[in-house]
């Protein structure tokens, strides 16, 4: 609780300074460090709110696997996990060109988002080998 008293004092200093801020603070006897931080705890979840699904897949499809894919390039023992990697990120970079092209299309179909989310979780778990399964039936025969 004393750590948000803190926050609140410097948030307080910054909305002094505002004119605004400062203003409205004195009309509802509320500290202006309280309405920043109200504002932006609600500024969090409208962004939650409607972006989420967006945050949440980037983290899921290009964060997790660019943190795996640095890993698995330190590791000198095991070549595989470098091949699973580069196999997911050109699964990966096919899968994002058809998703953009045929955005609208593809948003028809009921619960689109989470279809993609758990085929990418599909990809790139390591038991189920989605990726190299993906590249090698489809991917590998159309390149050649």
């Amino acid at each position: 609780m004393e750590v948000i008293k803190q926050k609140v004092e410097l948030l307080s200093e910054f909305g002094n300074k505002i004119p605004q801020i400062k203003e409205l603070s004195k009309k509802i006897g509320i500290e202006s460090g309280y309405i920043i931080l109200g504002v932006l705890a609600l500024s969090g979840l409208l962004v939650l709110i409607f972006m989420g699904g967006t945050i949440l897949t980037v983290v899921l499809t290009v964060l997790y696997p660019a943190y795996k894919s640095i890993k698995a390039l330190e590791t000198k023992d095991d070549e595989d996990d470098d091949k699973e990697w580069l196999t997911y990120w050109c699964v990966f970079g096919v899968f994002t060109l058809i998703d953009e092209f045929g955005y609208i299309i593809l948003n028809l179909i009921p619960f689109y988002f989470y279809i993609k989310l758990i085929f990418f979780v599909w990809l790139m778990n390591p038991k189920t080998k989605g990726s190299l399964l993906i590249y090698n039936k489809v991917l590998s025969p159309l390149l050649k």
